[in-house]
């Protein structure tokens, strides 16, 4: 623990967490001891858990919003997709768009090139052996 962690009084960690947090994170105030040791806050849409102050104000939060920020980030809309199938098959394979929800469930791809349709992943569509796997899988 550093010497500006120990200054740290109730007030100032609270601003701290307020600041980062947009006020919806609350700390348990009474069982504060410092900014290592673990105490119990609440998120106001995932309710409790338990962590350090320390960690909390440089922006760890609950458990649940650290999957929410993942799935955030890795969301593809739905051109760079189109561009992404494009760019690896050439025109040759082609995305039923209606059938399109995530990039982990199937969707129905069309196969000009080899003829026929399948229902594949978008990451397995994005393979440049489209052609060779699911050849029973026809739609």
């Amino acid at each position: 623990m550093n010497f500006s962690e120990r200054k740290r009084t109730v007030d100032n960690v609270i601003a701290l967490i307020n600041a980062k947090w947009n006020n919806h994170v609350t700390m348990d105030v009474q069982s504060y001891v410092n900014v290592s040791t673990v105490i119990r806050f609440t998120d106001d849409r995932f309710g409790e858990w338990f962590s350090c102050p320390k960690s909390v104000y440089n922006g760890v939060g609950h458990p649940r919003t650290t999957f929410e920020k993942k799935s955030i980030s890795h969301k593809l809309d739905m051109s760079e997709i189109l561009s992404r199938i494009e760019s690896t098959h050439n025109g040759k394979v082609v995305l039923d768009e209606s059938t399109f929800k995530t990039p982990y469930v199937k969707a129905r791809f069309v196969d000009f090139e080899h003829g026929g349709q399948h229902l594949e992943t978008f990451g397995r569509a994005g393979d440049t052996q489209f052609e060779i796997f699911n050849k029973n899988q026809k739609v």
